[in-house]
């Protein structure tokens, strides 16, 4: 990856936009986040629940070229505080550290960063992962899917990705209108990385 500008951007920027991400479908508009709290806090990868029952093999060699080459320009990526801003010779994206919600139940659920946790747990042999929480979510709007009993060993490699239930555990069958679309306030920051 040709890296061609970085920009910081600080906590306090990532938290009042992802206080401002919308769901997607039926529910656009309503923004689960509204009220709730966010930190950034080191966890085990042991601690985190996930729903997703695969990793994509280009996405782990383009998510671990990219901690890499941050690493070359002196930026530690499980260190951050914030988020970066990228912009390659082809491409302009966000980078977050990935994101957990804290459900009333106390259970922590990745929503986005399955290829992020996956790259520094497994290839990188983090033993604490910078994560974002977000807790007191609105109960009306849960994550839109049930976390999986596999630990982060099981989680296979693949070349495609999966569909229906062999990807996750939908919660509803409307899943779609639980989506948090942090695009709208973050750059390309949920598409697949090659």
């Amino acid at each position: 990856m040709n890296i061609q500008k970085v920009i910081y951007h600080s906590e306090a920027t990532l938290f009042n936009k992802l206080r401002r991400v919308p769901l997607k479908g039926v529910n656009a508009g309503v923004m689960p986040y509204y009220d709730s709290e966010f930190s950034i806090e080191c966890l085990q990868p042991q601690d985190i629940a996930f729903c997703q029952k695969y990793v994509l093999k280009d996405n782990l060699s383009a998510i671990d070229e990219l901690i890499n080459d941050l690493q070359d320009m002196g930026i530690d990526y499980n260190s951050l505080r914030g988020y970066l801003t990228i912009e390659t010779d082809k491409d302009v994206f966000d980078f977050l550290p990935p994101i957990v919600e804290v459900g009333n139940d106390g259970l922590a659920i990745l929503n986005d960063g399955m290829h992020r946790v996956y790259t520094l747990s497994e290839l990188h042999a983090c033993n604490f992962i910078n994560t974002i929480i977000i807790e007191n979510v609105n109960p009306d709007y849960p994550y839109y899917a049930y976390p999986n009993d596999m630990s982060w060993f099981d989680v296979p490699q693949v070349n495609k990705k999966p569909t229906g239930s062999e990807n996750k555990n939908y919660r509803i069958a409307d899943y779609k209108s639980l989506f948090r679309d942090f695009n709208r306030v973050f750059i390309n920051v949920t598409r697949e990385r090659r």
